[in-house]
């Protein structure tokens, strides 16, 4: 069995390029939306962001820049990230009462905590997020 140490050591010598970046970065902290994985998550009393998105947005682009800073650097790492396609999804969209792009919902067990759109400023979404923990 390998000790914590060795595996940790393993890691630091890894090149920089094997570890994932930019939106592989982001794969790893956030999944696609599925009412199955909602659900679920709801009946643990988790907390979620679910954070509605278009590939085309450049407000979405800047909220995902603020999340990528500050979830990382807190507690909000532990939070469920799910992520709604704007052009796809209405079904989801209906359901969770949404009508724009740049959403942000943040739940904690089966209440909603909070409620953001269109908004890039990092204190107010970090506030958001600790909402829901």
């Amino acid at each position: 069995m390998i000790s914590r140490r060795l595996a940790l050591i393993g890691l630091v010598t890894l090149p920089w390029s094997t570890f994932p970046q930019g939106s592989n970065a982001r794969a790893a902290f956030s999944q696609p939306f599925t009412m199955a994985a909602f659900a679920q998550a709801l009946s643990e009393g988790r907390s979620i962001l679910v954070e509605v998105s278009a590939e085309w947005c450049s407000t979405c682009r800047m909220q995902e820049e603020v999340l990528d800073q500050v979830r990382p650097h807190s507690d909000f790492w532990q939070m469920l990230h799910m992520v709604v396609d704007f052009d796809t999804q209405r079904d989801i969209m209906r359901f969770l009462r949404v009508q724009k792009q740049a959403t942000l919902i943040v739940f904690k067990g089966f209440h909603e905590k909070g409620r953001s759109v269109g908004d890039t400023n990092e204190a107010r979404i970090a506030r958001l997020l600790r909402a829901g923990l």
